[in-house]
């Protein structure tokens, strides 16, 4: 069987792109939800729970605000999982499985390797060995579930469908558990 042909239909650089920029976009939604509800980890102080002083109010100015610069907020927020999907996951994905057709093996190895690779070679000269394994770990999800991606199929729709609801599933219950009392401090 050819590479990238696992179910007989070609793989599409643009259905993976598309499926991966989300999977990026969804996992960085997921880090802002749990930064707010248990602040930040590294002890700076600026979550909801973190020393928080009284609410001075502010108004509905910032909310309607908000809302009326959502659309070019949510394009200024795509730009930087589009661009790392397509430099990094796709590519690791298509070579992965260009390399297991070659030299042999599962390319779900490859496509671990390689994005372990790709993350290293990118987040190493910025960071510590802990943001390159913070890296390899988002890169490595949305390379894995971009590998299904396929023309035809739904399957954007679905990843999107399934991320949005484990966000506000963890804002949800995340939010309940603090203000119960049964998580934070």
């Amino acid at each position: 069987m050819a590479a990238g042909t696992e179910t007989g239909t070609r793989r599409s650089f643009r259905e993976m792109w598309l499926v991966s920029t989300l999977v990026l976009f969804l996992e960085a939604a997921l880090a802002v939800v749990l930064i707010v509800l248990f602040g930040d980890v590294r002890g700076t102080g600026t979550g909801a729970g973190a020393g928080a002083g009284p609410d001075t109010g502010g108004g509905g100015f910032g909310i309607v605000f908000g809302a009326v610069l959502l659309p070019l907020l949510l394009g200024a927020v795509m730009v930087p999982p589009a661009a790392v999907s397509a430099a990094l996951v796709v590519p690791s994905v298509l070579l992965g499985e260009r390399f297991a057709g070659r030299a042999g093996g599962p390319a779900l190895v490859w496509n671990l390797l390689l994005t372990a690779v790709a993350a290293g070679l990118v987040i190493e000269p910025f960071g510590s060995w802990r943001e390159c394994l913070a890296g390899w770990a988002g890169l490595s999800v949305a390379a894995l579930i971009a590998r299904r991606a396929r023309p035809g199929e739904r399957y954007a729709l679905r990843v999107f469908l399934w991320g949005l609801f484990v966000v506000v599933a963890v804002l949800v219950f995340g939010g309940l558990g603090e203000a119960t009392g049964l998580i934070g401090g």
